[in-house]
């Protein structure tokens, strides 16, 4: 049962993503729920991406203890329990021709395994496209962010 009384949502899209879905992992009593355009979170400390290792080498030195401190995955592990107690929602978006849904669909696996409440909607025919997304899951979107501030 929550125990503050934030109604914020978080929404990003690409990288802004995994922002904020970090930011809700990290920061739990923020906010009620985040919608994630375009992927989901990677594990930074287990990914063999070429780009996501670039871009680990120039802002975090590729220093362990930086990738650790942020991984999403690691909040996860950390206050998933504080998360599902929360009634936190999630809905993830990504389009069926995205390279990222992979990320999608595996952070809605993690997080099902923690029981986590978490919607996967994949739009047929959209790739890594902001406008696709909206244009064809934004009321959804909406919709959902109205049942959770309820």
């Amino acid at each position: 049962m929550r125990t503050w009384s934030s109604t914020s949502a978080v929404h990003g899209f690409s990288l802004g993503a995994s922002g904020a879905l970090k930011l809700v992992f990290k920061y739990p009593e923020l906010s009620t729920s985040a919608v994630a355009y375009g992927g989901g979170s990677i594990n930074i400390e287990r990914t063999k991406d070429p780009w996501i290792l670039d871009i680990l080498e120039r802002n975090l030195d590729s220093r362990p203890e930086l990738i650790h401190a942020n991984n999403t995955y690691h909040f996860l592990e950390e206050n998933h329990e504080v998360v599902r107690a929360a009634g936190i929602a999630f809905l993830l978006i990504c389009g069926e021709e995205d390279e990222w849904l992979q990320s999608a669909i595996d952070f809605q696996s993690a997080l099902l395994g923690k029981a986590i409440s978490v919607e996967l909607r994949t739009v047929p025919g959209v790739g890594h496209d902001i406008q696709g997304l909206t244009k064809a899951e934004g009321r959804n979107a909406a919709l959902f962010q109205d049942r959770v501030f309820r």
